[in-house]
């Protein structure tokens, strides 16, 4: 398996023409075109896993993901805040130059927000969509939460998650926010109410970032999973409450999950013997808030 481990994340995917290589020596399948999961954590600091100095979190998965691939050090992320920054992900543009710089209101999208992902933009789905890949978001989209915005129609097959942050929910008392919808499609399945819910999402996630893996697995295909984790509110299962040594138990014990998770994705892939045909990134949408540990960095 090809395993990169990329904190923050870059502007640019300019190594893409590097990936095609990967899968010379795979008798996995007919299809030897690699697949590409991109695993996106909101708001991890720089050094909250342990490859990159942690002490107090568990990461024994993405541990291994940084013996055994890459880990890049000076890599930056197009802005300091969610929508821009996942707009210069899925574009390769600065997120200004694709109108996202900002919301209409606020630093990032609001719910009910009108402005969103241009149709006019190409995503990286599209381009690999246009190739004949498989395409899924599964996660936080934040790129507009309106019809039009929504990852179906910017080259995703397949879309499970929540449109926009998950503090963007009424128990957030400074803003009137509407209920925090779980959407599979465009279609409403469930709102997020409840601390429960919130603690809940992350296996949700991976349970079908999986389902999705296992259909596609005779194909090739491209998985963006960006977790809502670890931003705040930050509600830990008591399992992974119970493990972390962090005296912030809540942020240790989600940080414990996305490693949890991260170790299932990566187990799936080995069990359907399509590891070896697979580059997995992982990484951090836009660095760490003054709540998570950062250094060396700033912020």
């Amino acid at each position: 398996m090809k395993l990169q481990l990329y904190l923050p994340f870059p502007l640019a995917l300019a190594s893409l023409s590097f990936f095609s290589s990967c899968a010379e020596n795979s008798n996995s399948r007919k299809d030897i075109r690699p697949n590409f999961i991109l695993i996106n954590i909101d708001d991890l600091g720089y050094s909250e896993v342990e490859p990159f100095g942690c002490e107090v979190n568990l990461t024994p998965n993405i541990s291994k993901m940084a013996e055994e691939g890459t880990s890049l050090t000076s890599f930056y992320a197009a802005s300091a805040r969610c929508s821009p920054a996942r707009a210069a992900l899925l574009t390769g543009c600065y997120p200004p130059r694709v109108g996202l710089g900002r919301g209409s209101e606020f630093v990032v999208l609001m719910p009910g927000d009108t402005l969103g992902i241009n149709e006019e933009e190409v995503t990286l789905a599209e381009h690999l969509k246009s190739a004949g890949y498989a395409t899924a978001c599964i996660g936080k989209w934040h790129l507009g939460d309106q019809p039009e915005f929504l990852p179906e129609n910017h080259g995703f097959d397949y879309y499970y998650g929540i449109p926009y942050s998950n503090d963007m929910w009424p128990q957030l008392r400074r803003f009137n926010f509407p209920p925090l919808p779980l959407l599979r499609g465009h279609e409403v399945i469930d709102t997020i109410n409840t601390e429960k819910k919130q603690s809940l999402l992350c296996q949700q996630f991976t349970d079908e970032a999986i389902a999705f893996i296992e259909k596609n697995s005779d194909n090739p295909f491209f998985l963006y999973l960006p977790h809502s984790f670890i931003h705040t509110p930050r509600i830990a299962r008591d399992s992974f409450l119970l493990v972390t040594p962090n005296p912030d138990k809540n942020t240790g014990g989600v940080i414990s999950e996305i490693d949890h998770s991260v170790g299932q994705i990566l187990a799936a892939l080995k069990d359907l013997e399509i590891d070896n045909n697979t580059m997995v990134w992982f990484m951090s949408d836009n660095g760490g808030t003054s709540e998570t540990a950062n250094y060396p960095l700033r912020g």
